[in-house]
């Protein structure tokens, strides 16, 4: 159901009463221009940036060091964001802890710094800027015709100079204090994607828009190719090595020897660690999947720890085919939970590593929380490795209860639950 259009603001009528001199439709006018701004921003922030956990004014640093083709003097983004020096430096120490942003030397001047995005910023700023810009072009194409957006664009041109002045003039107070300090919060949100080193650049906009559109987001794809997502090579990579495995423990379960009851009796035992053993393959590559899809950020850390993991997965096929030939020795029995501890405890491990590259307040670390399974599963693999020397059959049960307990999808990695938004809708 469509929200209803909300009616402008309008002050009281003894405004110019209370403030002599002040005009009411000036600040009327001043008003539903804030409204309209905040109502602009909050659709890009609520809607496009939650899951990449970016300020309006962290995106559009990207974007201006990512328009400028190559790294910026703090200065040049200072003055382009309408922001001070001091301001500018805490939002680039936030975004250089993130591994956003890199700080370099200036070639020709030791004293200068430079500035640029990295290679995790840039796919970002990839997928991100093509629909915040296709829902711009939609929001304002559907609201106003070519004519009536250049006319807008003069008279926010008229205003913007108006407001650069109010900068330098004595602080204001009364009703103009409230409206300035508005002003300039707005003017801090607002995305600035124009060239500012280009003095035609809002003629050249105007012109750009009379192109033929054939529906609401035309013309809004990136022309030039986005980054591979790396977390998606990742995740391609492990999905064949499981798919391997799960082929090699298939190729290894032999048909029964003859055909009756007590031959299919004597295959039992290698059928039935071989469902075991392809339930626990299973349900990593579910959970797998689900976590790699909630992870933003790669570190060679996490790389590494997935090879560490699909190591560990890639011997469930030797334990599978020595259980099944010999189901009631205690060895084959404890090899098999040293196989799936440590492919616990490395599972466990890399989702370590995937937190700390994307930040313990990161969107997968508040979804992991204590992860009271992956701390059960080590001690229940130890307790199952202690009772094959006593029974093996208990071991194996005590091996499908871990498999059971994980067998339904982790739901607080669940792609409904973890994506809602960017990513999902890829």
């Amino acid at each position: 159901m469509a929200r209803t259009v909300e009616p402008l603001i309008r002050v009281d009528d003894d405004f110019e009463d209370e403030y002599p001199g002040a005009s009411a439709l000036a600040t009327e006018c001043y008003a539903n221009v804030i409204r309209a701004g905040d109502v602009l921003v909050g659709l890009h922030t609520r809607q496009m940036l939650d899951d990449y956990r970016l300020s309006q004014s962290a995106l559009q640093i990207l974007a201006i060091i990512e328009g400028a083709r190559g790294p910026l003097e703090p200065t040049v983004i200072a003055e382009r964001l309408l922001v001070t020096t001091g301001t500018l430096t805490s939002l680039l120490d936030n975004l250089e802890r993130r591994a956003l942003i890199r700080r370099q030397s200036h070639p020709h001047d030791r004293r200068k710094l430079l500035v640029d995005i990295t290679t995790a910023a840039q796919a970002i700023v990839d997928e991100v800027l093509p629909s915040l810009h296709a829902r711009e072009q939609h929001v304002i194409s559907e609201a106003l015709s070519v004519r009536e957006q250049g006319e807008l664009l003069r008279l926010i041109a008229k205003v913007q100079q108006s407001a650069l002045k109010a900068r330098n003039m004595p602080p204001p107070r009364g009703a103009a204090a409230i409206a300035v300090g508005l002003g300039r919060q707005w003017t801090r949100r607002h995305p600035i994607r124009v060239r500012h080193d280009e003095p035609d650049s809002h003629e050249r906009l105007v012109a750009r828009s009379r192109c033929r559109q054939d529906g609401p987001y035309a013309g809004c794809v990136r022309r030039r190719p986005p980054l591979v997502n790396e977390c998606d090579r990742l995740e391609a990579f492990s999905d064949a090595v499981m798919a391997v495995i799960i082929t090699i423990m298939a190729f290894n379960v032999k048909p029964p020897g003859a055909a009756s009851l007590s031959a299919v009796s004597a295959s039992l035992p290698e059928l039935l660690v071989y469902v075991l053993s392809f339930a626990i393959i299973g349900t990593y590559w579910n959970n797998h999947h689900h976590l790699l899809r909630a992870t933003h950020h790669m570190s060679a850390g996490v790389m590494w720890s997935n090879l560490h993991l699909l190591f560990w997965l890639s011997l469930f096929p030797v334990a599978t085919g020595w259980v099944g030939r010999f189901p009631s020795d205690a060895v084959p029995s404890a090899f098999y939970g040293v196989v799936g501890l440590a492919s616990a405890v490395a599972y466990w491990v890399l989702v370590r590593a995937i937190i700390r590259a994307n930040g313990a307040d990161s969107q997968v670390a508040r979804r992991i929380g204590s992860d009271v399974k992956g701390k059960l599963s080590p001690v229940l693999y130890v307790a199952g490795i202690g009772l094959a020397f006593a029974t093996s059959i208990g071991a194996d049960v005590v091996y499908a209860v871990v498999a059971a307990m994980w067998l339904v999808p982790d739901r607080r990695l669940a792609p409904g639950v973890v994506m809602a938004g960017v990513r999902e809708a890829e």
